[in-house]
C-alpha cells in the first residue's frame, strides 16, 4: 500500500530569473533560466518520497521530450498510474524575481483531458489521495474525473485547489470539499472561494464536511482549523530565494506528520519546517536528501 498518492497536472517548469515581474506593456531581463520537473501533487509526493513514504502519482503526459523529462524526474515515487499519451505535455512559465516573486504561465497540454475510465482503481491502495488543480482552460474532463474519484475511494482524500480551482468558487468544488479530511487553501485562495475572511471561511469549509482546514499565510505560517482546535504557528525565519513549490513542500510536511500520528500543530510545524528547505533554493521541489 502507498502511503500517498497524487493527482493533479504534471508540468515542466521552465523558470527564468529575472530583474522583476512585468506590467501590462512593460518587459523584463533574464538573468538565468532553468527547467524543472514540477506540477503541485507530484511536488507533494516527490518531498515525501524523499522524506522515505512511498508514494505513487496518476496523471497523464504526452509523448515530448517533456514528458520523458518528468518521467525521469520522479525519483523514487512510483509512477505506474501517468498515462502517456500522443500530444504535448504540460508546462509552466515560471518568472521569479531575486526577491523571490513569482508569477507563473501554464499551457496545459494533456493534462486537461483525464477520462475517469483512464484510472485503475486497483492501483489508488492508499492511507491518502492527494488533489491538487488543473487548469481546465481546454476541458474540464481531469476537474470532474476528480469529483467522480472521490465517491469511488476508500482513502482519505487532501486538497489543495491553487487559485485555479479556488476561482471556480464554493459550489463548483463543494463536491470535493465535502469529501476531503483536509484542505490546504492560501489566504488568497480561501477568501476567493468563499467570499469571506480566512477565518470565517474556514469554519465555512469545515460545516461542508471537511476536518480539517489549514490555511497558509507565506512569510506569518498557518492558520488551522477544526470543530475542536484553533490555532497559528509562526513561519520559520528564512532568506527567500523562490517561493515555486512552498505550498507543496508544507502540504508535504503536514501530510508526512499525520502519517506518523503526530499532533495536528506538529503537523503544521512539520509542514513550515519543509516550505522553509524548498524557498532557500530555486525549483519546486526539495533538492537533496541533505536538506533535510
Amino acid at each position: 500500500m502507498f502511503d500517498v498518492i497524487g493527482f493533479g497536472a504534471l508540468n515542466v517548469d521552465k523558470m527564468f530569473l529575472v530583474d522583476k515581474i512585468p506590467r501590462a506593456d512593460q518587459g523584463c531581463h533574464v538573468k538565468r533560466e532553468e527547467i524543472m520537473a514540477g506540477g503541485s501533487a507530484a511536488n507533494t509526493v516527490y518531498d515525501l518520497s524523499m522524506m522515505g513514504f512511498k508514494t505513487g502519482h496518476i496523471g497523464k503526459i504526452g509523448d515530448d521530450p517533456e514528458g520523458k523529462f518528468l518521467l525521469e524526474k520522479f525519483g523514487d515515487v512510483d509512477t505506474k498510474g501517468i498515462r502517456r499519451v500522443k500530444g504535448e505535455t504540460g508546462v509552466a512559465y515560471v518568472l521569479v524575481t531575486p526577491h523571490g516573486e513569482r508569477a507563473i504561465v501554464v499551457n496545459p497540454g494533456v493534462n486537461d483531458y483525464i477520462l475517469f475510465k483512464e484510472i485503475d482503481l486497483d492501483y489508488l491502495k492508499c492511507k491518502y489521495l492527494h488533489f491538487t488543480s488543473f487548469a481546465c482552460s481546454r476541458s474540464f474532463l481531469s476537474f470532474e474525473t476528480q469529483k467522480n474519484l472521490v465517491k469511488k475511494v476508500k482513502c482519505k482524500i487532501t486538497f489543495d485547489p491553487g487559485d485555479m480551482y479556488s476561482g471556480m468558487g464554493l459550489e463548483a468544488l463543494k463536491g470535493i470539499l465535502e469529501k476531503s479530511y483536509a484542505v490546504f487553501p492560501t489566504k488568497e485562495e480561501i477568501e476567493l472561494m468563499t467570499n469571506h475572511t480566512y477565518k470565517k471561511a474556514a469554519e465555512k469549509l469545515l460545516n461542508i464536511g471537511c476536518s480539517v482546514v489549514v490555511v497558509t499565510l507565506g512569510r506569518e505560517g498557518c492558520y488551522l482549523k477544526t470543530d475542536k482546535e484553533e490555532f497559528k504557528i509562526k513561519a520559520q525565519n528564512v532568506s527567500v530565494k523562490d517561493t515555486t513549490g512552498a505550498g507543496d513542500a508544507f502540504n508535504a510536511g503536514f501530510l508526512s506528520g499525520l502519517l506518523k500520528d503526530k499532533s495536528l500543530k506538529e503537523c503544521c510545524e512539520l509542514g513550515n519546517r519543509i516550505a522553509s528547505l524548498v524557498i532557500q533554493d530555486y525549483g519546486a521541489r526539495i533538492q537533496n536528501i541533505s536538506m533535510m
